[in-house]
């Protein structure tokens, strides 16, 4: 019989990889680990794009589709911070799959435009996801999709 022990999962993701899936105990959340291995040679400053050095980690945790029903999806990804030798300021690497302006992946927040779209409650949304119901109505409010729906049907015809 196959069991969860026996899976083995590896994942990459531009200059991440993952070996690592948890779920907690009360099976409310699963979570992906990704690491870096990026190199500061090959990293340069987003600023002035001279030299960096690498000034320690930090990591970013991105809500993503669930996997199952009832338990919230996330994506964390270990980066490392960064000082230019230049210029002075400190940045993080950039992490993929973020949805710009939140902290949900590109894929989920289509996927949640799209339920909004067919006018599944936020609140439903949020039971569904784990995701924040602010989080949920940020990304309406920027879904042109969603918007011109809204307008079409608050105008007269």
């Amino acid at each position: 019989m196959l069991c969860e022990e026996d899976i083995a999962i590896s994942l990459r993701c531009r200059q991440f990889h993952s070996n690592c899936y948890m779920r907690d105990l009360t099976e409310e959340r699963s979570a992906l680990l990704f690491e870096s291995d990026q190199e500061a040679k090959d990293a340069s400053c987003p600023h002035c794009r001279g030299k960096v050095y690498a000034d320690g980690y930090g990591s970013v945790t991105l809500k993503d589709m669930p996997v199952w029903y009832g338990m919230a999806q996330e994506l964390t990804f270990v980066c490392h911070r960064y000082e230019c030798r230049q210029c002075g300021k400190k940045f993080t690497e950039e992490v993929p799959l973020r949805h710009p302006g939140t902290k949900v992946t590109d894929r989920a927040a289509r996927w949640i435009q799209a339920m909004l779209r067919f006018k599944v409650s936020i609140r439903s949304i949020q039971e569904l996801t784990g995701i924040h119901w602010e989080t949920i109505r940020k990304l309406h409010s920027s879904d042109p999709a969603g918007a011109a729906a809204v307008w079409f049907f608050l105008t007269d015809h």
